[in-house]
């Protein structure tokens, strides 16, 4: 199986359980979003749907190399460090709900394994495409149920950034807080 479908599988079953991951413990159960002590979490939560609403849109659409390959290895370094910091801030954002539970811990795991199997399998393509042709080339006959699912998430995860940016300047008691994290 060649390395750019594996990596495209693992950000398919990456977006499959970030979503049950959003809805059922970042939105429906802690609600993060609309807690001030979560502020942090969730500007880091939005900039990661930001992140990966490219990264998706770019694997399912896009051949590229040269100076875009570099970009794209930019953008994952971005994620890697903002996931540092969503790893070091939950559990200051979650100390008054007693921490993550066991299955969002669990959930958790296995994002991280699959975002590792991403990486393992996409990091080295993009890499060596640096010294290739500057390129960046629409693939439109490309109409995969693959290519279908990883656009799906690419837009879900705008979405759910602008709905996110939307809720957080609009609440008046984020206001303050916001020009300092901004």
């Amino acid at each position: 199986m060649d390395n750019l479908l594996i990596a495209k599988i693992a950000l398919i079953s990456l977006g499959a359980i970030g979503v049950i991951d959003e809805y059922i413990y970042h939105f429906k159960k802690e609600k993060l979003i609309f807690k001030k002590q979560c502020l942090k979490e969730t500007m880091l939560h939005l900039i990661r749907y930001l992140i990966f609403a490219i990264v998706y849109g770019v694997i399912a659409n896009f051949k590229f190399g040269g100076i875009f390959s570099l970009l794209m290895l930019i953008v994952l370094i971005i994620d890697i460090s903002v996931s540092i910091m969503d790893i070091i801030e939950e559990p200051k954002s979650r100390e008054s709900s007693g921490g993550l539970s066991g299955g969002e811990y669990l959930l958790h795991m296995i994002l991280s394994f699959n975002l590792g199997i991403f990486y393992f399998n996409f990091v080295p393509r993009v890499i060596t495409s640096i010294n290739k042709p500057t390129q960046f080339i629409y693939m439109a006959s490309d109409s995969s149920i693959i290519t279908l699912i990883l656009n799906s998430f690419a837009i879900g995860s705008l979405l759910i950034a602008l709905l996110n940016f939307y809720i957080l300047f609009k609440d008046a008691r984020y206001k303050k807080s916001l020009s300092h994290v901004c």
